[in-house]
């Protein structure tokens, strides 16, 4: 990027893409993976909702679609290629957008899945359970770092 351009860019406000690498952040897919799996496992697994526990099979097949869902529309709106704390506001709202789509994504494969594949249906409000919890915990890890960032750099 020439220095004109990261110039523009960084008096426009938008300063993580300016810095945006091409590059994928792996930690922050394997972070936000597990993240993923320790909410899918609160919520959905351990959390007595239903009057009784979908198989493994069941379990397995949402958990999987589940994980496509989030990660593919991150990974579509690209928000692992963005520098998160300089990110600002637009950087939330690409992850915001990802995690909704995502979550939409989820609701309509859960509905293929059941249709097609035999498995147990799962109820709606059973897979919002999940997917709201995980959009919130997200967000706030962003936003916890970008504000420990912040922070850090006010010191100096």
């Amino acid at each position: 990027m020439s220095e004109q351009n990261f110039k523009n860019d960084k008096n426009s406000g938008h300063l993580g893409d300016a810095l945006a690498r091409k590059t994928v952040r792996w930690l922050l897919v394997a972070y936000d993976s597990v993240v993923f799996f320790f909410c899918w496992l609160v919520f959905f697994m351990l959390h007595p909702s239903m009057k009784e526990m979908p198989p493994v099979s069941t379990s397995v097949g949402y958990l999987l679609a589940g994980y496509v869902s989030f990660f593919g529309m991150r990974f579509l709106l690209k928000c692992y290629k963005q520098i998160w704390r300089y990110g600002a506001m637009r950087a939330f709202a690409r992850e915001l957008a990802a995690c909704l789509l995502g979550g939409f994504f989820l609701l309509a494969l859960g509905t293929v899945l059941t249709k097609t594949f035999f498995v147990m249906q799962v109820p709606f409000m059973r897979l919002i359970s999940v997917v709201a919890p995980y959009i919130v915990v997200s967000m706030s890890l962003r936003v916890f770092y970008c504000y420990l960032y912040i922070y850090a750099r006010s010191d100096k």
